[in-house]
C-alpha cells in the first residue's frame, strides 16, 4: 500500500513538472496566436468616448491609432489634430482630405515621423492630409528613415519652421505623388542615402532649396513644379546617376547646381526653364542649343517650353563670350568687402547685360562689376554670363571665392566664478574660427585694468568687487575682435568666520607595493568656502585632493598628514598608516580575514535565489517519497 503510495507520489511529480512546462510554454506563445492585422478609425470630434478604433467608437487621436501594432490601415475623419505622431510598422494613413484633415506639429519635432530599422524597412502610404507647423532644427514636416515601397500622396506640407517638409533618410522604392510642399525653411524634399525614388507631379515652392539630394542615387524626377525657392531649385552632393525630365523651373534664385554626373533629359524630352536663352527656329517645342546645368559639365540637351522669339529666315547671331572674370580677394572673412568685375564680347554686336551668380547665394548682381559684403561663409563658385544686344546669353565662366568666418573669442571658463581674496583664479579661452592664424589674446577687467595677453594663465590678487572680465582677439592683419564679457564676484573674507577643520580618517593599513585610498571627506569648512587639500604620506611624498590613493615601498608605520585651507586659513590633521610586507598574506593569496562567509557573500542574488528554489522542491520530494517509509 506504502508503495503505490509512493508510485502515486513518484507519477504526481513528474506529471506536474511536465503541466508546468507545457502551460509556460503556452502563456509565452499566447501573445502571438491573438494579434490580427484590422481597419481601425480616428475622429477627433469623438471627446465622450468610449474609444476602440471602431467606426462607431473611433480613437480621438492619430497617435493612438498608430500606436496599435495589429493596425493596418487607419481612416482618418476631418478636423484639425494637434499632434506629432510616430509610425513604427507598415501601414496605410488615409485622411479624409488635404483641405479638411490637419495633422499639426504644434512647432515640436517631426510632425509626422515614419521609422523603420536597418534590417526592418517598413512600408507606410499617407495620403489626403495637410501636414505642417513641425518645429526646432533639423525637424521636417514628414520625415522618413528606412521606409521601402511607401506611397507619399495627395497632401499639402507645408511651413516647416527650421527644416525641410518632407525628408527622407536610407529609404528606397518611395513614390511622391502629386502633393503641394511649400514653405519650408530649408527644402521642400530632402534626399539622404535613397534609391529608386519617384518624385512625380508635386509643386515645390517658397523654400530656400525645392530639392535637396545628398549621397542619393538612380532616383527619377519628373513632372514637377518647382518655383519662388530663394536659394535653389535642385542642389545636388555626391548624387549621380539621378533622371531628370518634364519638370519646370520658375523664378528660383538658381534653377539648379549639379557638380555629379546625372541625366536632364529621356527620350529627347527635358525641362522647362524660364531663363533659357535659346531658339526654337524648328517649332519642334525644342530649344536648339542645350541648357548647361551649373556647377558641372551637366547639361538639358532638350530643354523645354520657354524660348526666345524666332529669329528671322536667313539671319542668324553668334552668341557672346565672357572674355574674363575677376574677383578680388580670392579668400576673404564674412563681412569683408569683395569686388568683382568681368568682360564680355560680342562679334556681331554688342554686350548690354550681365548675370552673377554665386553657387552659394543665388543671384548676385547684374552689373559689370560690383562690390559686396553679404557673401555667406563656405566656398563659393562664381558664375558670370554676358548678354548681347540680341539677347543671346553666353555660356558661364566661373571662379572660386572663399569666405571664412571670422575669429572669435571665446570665454571656456572662468573657475571659480566667486572667490575670496587671494584666492586663485585660472581663465581659459580660445578663438574660434582661428585655423593656422596667429592669434594675440587680450584679457582685461573693469576694476583692474588688463589681465594678460595668455589664452591661459591665473591670477590670485584680484581687487575686491564685480569684475566685467572681457576678452577680445586679434588674427595678423586684423582689427581687435568685439570682447565677449563673463562676471567675475572677489569677496572679502569674513574676519569673523571660523577656520577649517582637518580631519584625515584613519588609522589606515595596508601591503607593501598595493595602493591604499586616504580619505579627507570628513573635513568641513564652516564658512562655506572651499578647500584645498594636502597629505604628507610620510615617506617624502605628497599628494592632493579631497582623496588620494599612495603605495608604499617598506614596511612600517607612517605619520600621514593632512592639511586644509580656505580664506580662513589652515588646519591640520595625523593619522597612523600601517603597512605590512606583502609575505603576510595567506597562502591562497588572500589578505587576513578572507574567508568562505565572505565569499559566499559576494554570491550574486540570482544565485541564491536558485538555490533556494532547489532547496525548496528538495523538500517536496523528500515529503512525498517519504511515503514509502512504514
Amino acid at each position: 500500500m506504502l508503495g503505490n503510495d509512493s508510485s502515486k507520489a513518484q507519477r504526481f511529480c513528474k506529471h506536474a513538472f511536465i503541466f508546468i512546462i507545457v502551460l509556460w510554454m503556452t502563456l509565452a506563445v499566447l501573445p502571438l496566436g491573438v494579434r490580427a492585422e484590422q481597419t481601425m478609425y480616428v475622429d477627433c470630434t469623438n471627446t465622450a468616448g468610449p474609444w476602440d478604433g471602431s467606426q462607431a467608437y473611433p480613437y480621438k487621436t492619430i497617435a493612438t491609432a498608430v500606436a496599435q501594432s495589429q493596425a493596418t490601415i487607419i481612416y482618418v475623419s476631418a478636423g484639425t489634430y494637434s499632434e506629432n505622431v510616430v509610425i513604427t510598422h507598415s501601414l496605410q494613413l488615409i485622411g479624409a482630405s488635404s483641405l479638411s484633415t490637419t495633422i499639426d506639429g504644434g512647432g515640436h519635432g517631426h510632425t509626422v515621423a515614419v521609422t523603420g530599422a536597418e534590417a526592418a524597412a517598413i512600408t507606410v502610404s499617407i495620403s489626403g492630409f495637410t501636414i505642417q507647423n513641425a518645429g526646432q532644427h533639423g525637424f521636417a514636416n514628414l520625415a522618413c528613415s528606412y521606409a521601402t515601397g511607401s506611397t507619399i500622396q495627395s497632401n499639402t506640407l507645408q511651413s516647416s519652421q527650421e527644416g525641410d517638409n518632407i525628408q527622407l533618410d536610407h529609404c528606397t522604392g518611395l513614390t511622391i505623388h502629386s502633393n503641394i510642399i511649400t514653405n519650408a525653411y530649408v527644402s521642400g524634399i530632402s534626399l539622404t542615402l535613397c534609391s529608386s525614388c519617384l518624385l512625380d507631379a508635386n509643386t515645390i515652392r517658397y523654400s530656400q532649396k525645392g530639392l535637396s539630394f545628398s549621397y542619393s542615387s538612380s532616383n527619377t524626377i519628373t513632372g514637377n513644379t518647382v518655383t519662388h525657392n530663394t536659394v535653389y531649385g535642385v542642389y545636388l552632393y555626391q548624387s549621380s546617376q539621378n533622371q531628370f525630365a518634364h519638370n519646370e523651373f520658375t523664378v528660383n534664385g538658381q534653377h539648379a547646381t549639379d557638380p555629379c554626373t546625372n541625366a536632364w533629359s529621356t527620350g529627347q524630352q527635358g525641362n522647362t526653364w524660364d531663363d533659357y536663352q535659346g531658339y526654337d527656329n524648328d517649332s519642334n517645342g525644342i530649344g536648339d542649343i542645350p541648357y548647361s546645368i551649373p556647377g558641372g559639365a551637366n547639361r538639358d540637351d532638350y530643354p523645354l517650353g520657354v524660348f526666345k522669339t524666332t529669329q528671322p529666315p536667313g539671319e542668324t547671331n553668334s552668341p557672346p563670350t565672357v572674355v574674363s572674370i575677376i574677383v578680388t580677394p580670392a579668400e576673404a572673412f564674412v563681412g569683408d568687402l569683395v569686388s568683382f568685375s568681368g568682360e564680355g564680347q560680342d562679334s556681331d554686336g554688342i554686350i548690354q547685360g550681365y548675370s552673377w551668380h554665386s553657387t552659394r547665394d543665388g543671384q548676385l548682381s547684374t552689373a559689370k562689376a560690383f562690390t559686396s559684403t553679404s557673401l555667406s561663409v563656405g566656398v563659393h563658385t562664381i558664375s558670370l554670363s554676358v548678354q548681347d544686344n540680341d539677347g543671346a546669353w553666353s555660356s558661364t565662366r566661373t571662379t572660386t571665392l572663399t569666405i571664412k568666418a571670422s575669429p572669435q573669442p571665446v570665454i571656456d571658463s572662468i573657475t571659480p566664478a566667486t572667490v575670496y581674496a587671494g584666492q586663485t583664479v585660472t581663465f581659459h579661452g580660445h578663438a574660434e574660427n582661428a585655423d593656422d592664424l596667429a592669434i594675440e589674446y587680450q584679457w582685461s577687467s573693469s576694476s583692474d585694468g588688463v589681465l594678460s595677453s595668455a589664452s591661459v594663465f591665473s591670477r590670485s590678487n584680484l581687487s575686491i568687487g564685480v569684475h566685467a572680465i572681457s576678452l577680445r582677439i586679434k588674427a595678423a592683419g586684423r582689427d581687435w575682435s568685439s570682447p565677449v564679457t563673463q562676471l567675475l564676484t572677489v569677496e572679502q573674507p569674513d574676519p569673523q568666520a571660523e577656520p577649517p577643520v582637518a580631519d584625515a580618517g584613519g588609522p589606515y593599513q595596508g601591503y607593501i607595493g598595493e595602493p591604499i585610498l586616504v580619505d579627507a571627506s570628513k573635513s568641513s569648512s564652516p564658512s562655506g568656502a572651499d578647500l584645498t587639500f594636502t597629505w604628507g604620506f610620510g615617506d617624502g611624498t605628497n599628494g592632493t585632493g579631497k582623496s588620494a590613493e599612495h603605495t608604499y615601498t617598506a614596511p612600517g608605520s607612517y605619520n600621514l598628514t593632512l592639511t586644509v585651507t580656505n580664506p580662513q586659513g589652515s588646519a591640520s590633521s595625523t593619522a597612523l598608516v600601517a603597512i605590512a610586507d606583502a609575505s603576510s598574506q595567506t597562502e591562497t593569496g588572500q589578505h587576513p580575514g578572507s574567508s568562505a562567509g565572505s565569499i559566499l557573500s559576494a554570491l550574486p542574488v540570482p544565485v541564491f535565489l536558485v538555490i533556494g528554489m532547489l532547496v525548496f522542491f528538495g523538500v517536496i520530494c523528500v515529503v512525498l517519497l517519504g511515503l514509502r517509509r512504514p
